[in-house]
């Protein structure tokens, strides 16, 4: 592991992540409540990919359980002491997370989207059947939302509606009770992204090389920024800005990716820094920090200007999306596996092999990135090779788990305070 000493910024901030500590939690203006769940890609509907009132292994990692799904597993959902997880072979799971034990399972057709969990409803999307809400408790169908094509992408559930995009290049507003259309939007080629939901505007990439910002009531276009590439990870949205991948080609070069931070408001570019792969799995935004996969790194950048505080190089390319649950940020490659690394200075505390990989080379055979949950002390993965795990803090000299931890270690916090913080797989 290889990282860039600290900066001014960096001392700065873990003072002031001690403070905090003291005084509150408080992220981007607005205060984050405790939340031992994790009900969608993301966290939120936001998809900024931060719970600051969850705690994950970090000492070490290991299973404390695994299922087998025996296809290509999502990114799981975590709420009231149940894992929710779709997979290719056209099931969506339910199994307690105490200890790994089978629900129920419900045919829904090969799962491309991460399951969204919301007010006792599962919303899945099916590459076969669109959009299904599914009842939490016992897995039976509610209601199904056919979508030609298929959906590819996470559904985001907020205030009674359903916002997900189709491979048919259109994106639905449904209602949440009924499945029943409020509107859609057209585009101009596949939608496989999570849209990202923020007051009263839903923002949704596509491969039509655009990020749009949409009316949330009616649908209706507020602003289009053209991306320079296919957007096929969901936006990760403050209360300001929004953030996404792209690619420069004023430079003549089709591959010049890009991270970009946008206007919320109205999509006018604050600041985009080159990365070192395309952005393909939703950056994290916490306490003031923006975590992002760049080929074999993870990087920390300000949020407010895209200045680099840290660099964590890792084993191979990272792919799934980080996460940040309150000190620590979770990123995996497709080598090696998870890391888990200290979320204020990049340092690795502990990583954990799974023996298989988090994301194809093709990323058309699972969702964007696999990206992990945190909730109640551990964290919940899913695998290309039809596994699903949860990870709590145990090694291999424990004698609990035949898998070992990787270049783990044990870092104490800055100060001794508590940081608080699929379809296709290249562009066209």
């Amino acid at each position: 592991m290889r990282r860039t000493g600290p900066t001014r910024r960096e001392v700065l901030r873990d003072i002031g992540a001690v403070a905090g500590a003291v005084g509150g939690v408080a992220v981007a203006g607005r205060a984050r409540a405790a939340d031992d769940r994790w009900p969608t890609l993301g966290h939120g509907p936001g998809r900024d990919g931060y719970a600051a009132g969850n705690e994950g292994p970090s000492d070490a990692l290991g299973p404390a359980w695994t299922v087998g799904t025996g296809a290509a597993t999502t990114a799981p959902a975590v709420v009231d002491g149940t894992v929710y997880a779709g997979s290719l072979d056209g099931n969506c799971y339910a199994v307690a997370a105490a200890d790994g034990t089978r629900k129920w399972t419900a045919d829904v057709g090969p799962v491309g989207g991460d399951p969204t969990v919301s007010d006792g409803t599962v919303y899945v999307g099916s590459r076969e059947r669109g959009v299904v809400a599914l009842d939490a408790a016992a897995g039976a169908e509610r209601w199904r939302h056919e979508v030609p094509a298929g959906v590819d992408a996470s559904p985001t559930v907020v205030d009674g509606a359903v916002y997900v995009g189709g491979l048919d290049g259109t994106v639905y507003a449904l209602d949440a009770a009924t499945g029943e259309p409020a509107w859609t939007h057209t585009t101009d080629d596949e939608v496989s992204a999570a849209p990202a939901v923020a007051g009263d505007t839903v923002y949704v990439g596509g491969w039509d090389d655009r990020l749009r910002a949409l009316d949330a009531a009616t649908g209706d276009p507020r602003w289009t920024v053209g991306t320079g590439a296919a957007v096929t990870a969901a936006p990760a949205v403050t209360e300001d800005t929004v953030y996404v991948g792209g690619s420069d080609r004023s430079t003549g070069d089709p591959q010049n990716w890009r991270l970009y931070a946008l206007d919320a408001a109205d999509g006018t570019e604050r600041w985009a820094v080159g990365t070192e792969t395309a952005v393909r799995a939703p950056p994290a935004v916490a306490a003031g920090t923006v975590y992002v996969g760049s080929g074999p790194s993870v990087v920390a950048l300000a949020a407010d200007d895209g200045t680099r505080e840290w660099t964590f190089e890792a084993d191979a390319r990272v792919t799934t999306a980080p996460v940040v649950a309150g000190s620590t940020v979770y990123a995996g490659t497709r080598r090696t596996g998870m890391y888990a690394l200290n979320a204020g200075t990049g340092r690795e505390l502990a990583a954990f092999d799974p023996g298989g990989p988090l994301a194809p080379a093709d990323r058309g055979t699972t969702s964007r990135g696999n990206a992990p949950a945190v909730a109640g002390g551990r964290l919940y993965l899913g695998t290309v090779d039809g596994r699903l795990y949860a990870l709590d803090e145990r090694s291999a000299t424990d004698g609990t788990t035949p898998w070992g931890v990787v270049g783990g270690g044990v870092v104490a916090l800055v100060g001794g305070g508590a940081w608080l913080w699929r379809r296709r797989g290249t562009t066209k």
